[in-house]
């Protein structure tokens, strides 16, 4: 008896270092956000910044991502490097303009 799935298309296998890739993009996340604080003229604005794996993110540019987020506007950033967390304030304020 033949088998019906035989005739389904099949996506092409992924490579090695795709797969690796993928079982490792959440891995070494560290789960704890950063706040820091942005000076606007007299104002504070309170800013919390995450790495978060984007794997399942619509249109994502990469496996993961900082989600930049304060009270009234969230921000993604795609090519950030690795050491991200020594950042001060105005550094990750600068950061989070990046696409």
């Amino acid at each position: 008896m033949r088998d019906t799935n035989d005739d389904v298309p099949r996506p092409p296998a992924a490579s090695p270092a795709a797969q690796r890739a993928d079982a490792t993009a959440a891995d070494d996340l560290d789960p704890r956000p950063v706040r820091f604080v942005q000076q606007r003229g007299d104002a504070c604005v309170y800013w919390t910044v995450v790495e978060v794996d984007a794997r399942a993110v619509p249109g994502a540019h990469g496996a993961r991502c900082l989600v930049f987020s304060r009270e009234d506007c969230i921000r993604r950033v795609w090519d950030y490097p690795a050491d991200w967390r020594s950042f001060d304030g105005a550094a990750l304020s600068a950061l989070s303009w990046h696409r």
